[in-house]
């Protein structure tokens, strides 16, 4: 099979972003949108600026802003339903995270409601006829899998995250306009740089990345080495710049994968209700000293983007070292906890962790293979 990049056929950066985003819509005759959104974004009043333009252009619109801060496939059916009966032609998710989460599954539930099954069962072959349009409006920094047609969703009753994608729930439109963005509590931006962060280390190392995927996520490690600390203390360009890297870093995933701290921060979400960004980068450090002798001289790269001096001749200890301590030293100026706070598992719900792991996508996809044995050592080792 080729190697392939799917990427949405409307991206629009910076100043105006968002008023461009709705004279484009609405010069492809689009007439009832359905704004969704959850409470941090309408928190932020991104709905509020779309919702003034959608008015401003003669677009006819609703808000639906009950989406929970992990997505639920309660939240899609209210969702769709609502999509289905405001004839809705066209979807805008405000704020990225949940918000395009469940967005994406809206976008193939509301045109074909007979998904509903294959959705609730995960896959990446789903039986797609059409999709509505969807566009989305970012404003904080989110998950690198936001800009691509991989989408994940919290089953309550099963306790675990069940994860989707298809290239027709890729967004038709990408919108990162600066005023939204400035809106964005900059203390948001150190879980979210973080998290894209662990995304595109794990896009560089997993077993699929390719060249052009490779480049990507390894300009999305620089991107944020560079701008993470000036993003958290509130610079309007930093910010800007860490959601140019989330872009990078979702195309990076799409394309290639992730890798098994992916898998264990789902899990400990829907587990635990941990939040993902706030799990995947605790786990970052552990899980790269964990693949770092079965990532060839990807670590040298990854070295070099966080700024580290590593020369060609360096040994293979020493610059996987080095990206390591660069990692952990970001980590650490974020203030990014070492360790999950009070996190206890029963022997039960290990037992359900191990096994979601195991079948996990982004396990078969990690550079070294993953037992059992091991991600209990490694929240035992964080815990």
């Amino acid at each position: 099979m080729p190697d392939q990049i799917i990427s949405s056929s409307f991206s629009v950066f910076g100043t105006d972003a968002l008023k461009s985003a709705v004279e484009h819509i609405k010069s492809c005759g689009f007439q009832r949108a359905l704004l969704l959104a959850d409470a941090a974004s309408a928190k932020n009043g991104i709905p509020g600026k779309v919702s003034s333009l959608l008015a401003q252009g003669r677009i006819v619109y609703q808000i639906f802003d009950r989406i929970a801060p992990s997505a639920s496939l309660s939240d899609v059916r209210s969702a769709a339903e609502a999509a289905r009966s405001f004839r809705a032609d066209i979807l805008i998710a405000a704020g990225g995270g949940a918000a395009a989460d469940a967005a994406k599954a809206v976008s193939l539930l509301a045109a074909d409601p007979a998904l509903s099954d294959a959705i609730r069962n995960g896959g990446t072959a789903l039986p797609v006829k059409n999709a509505l349009p969807l566009y989305i409006v970012f404003s904080s920094a989110g998950n690198a899998r936001d800009v691509s047609g991989l989408f994940v969703l919290e089953d309550e009753v099963q306790r675990k995250k069940i994860e989707c994608s298809h290239e027709k729930a890729v967004p038709s439109g990408l919108v990162f306009d600066s005023g939204c963005i400035a809106c964005a509590p900059s203390k948001d931006f150190s879980a979210g740089s973080a998290s894209i962060l662990a995304a595109a280390v794990e896009s560089v190392v997993c077993k699929k990345a390719w060249g052009i995927s490779q480049l990507h996520a390894l300009e999305a490690v620089k991107l944020v080495f560079e701008n993470a600390r000036p993003a958290a203390k509130g610079n309007a360009k930093a910010k800007e710049q860490i959601l140019a890297a989330q872009y990078l870093a979702g195309i990076a995933a799409a394309s290639s994968g992730y890798a098994m701290g992916t898998a264990v921060a789902n899990s400990l979400e829907a587990l635990c209700g941990i939040p993902f960004q706030t799990a995947s980068s605790i786990l970052l450090p552990e899980v790269m000293k964990f693949n770092a002798s079965s990532t060839g001289a990807k670590y040298r790269d990854i070295a070099a983007a966080m700024g580290a001096r590593v020369s060609q001749a360096a040994r293979p200890d020493a610059f996987r070292k080095a990206a390591v301590h660069a990692v952990e030293k970001l980590l650490k100026e974020l203030a990014v906890p070492k360790k999950f706070s009070s996190l206890v598992l029963s022997e039960e719900d290990m037992q359900l962790l191990q096994d979601t792991v195991m079948k996990a996508p982004q396990t078969e996809t990690n550079p070294k293979a993953v037992t059992k044995k091991k991600i209990a050592e490694m929240i035992k080792s964080l815990s």
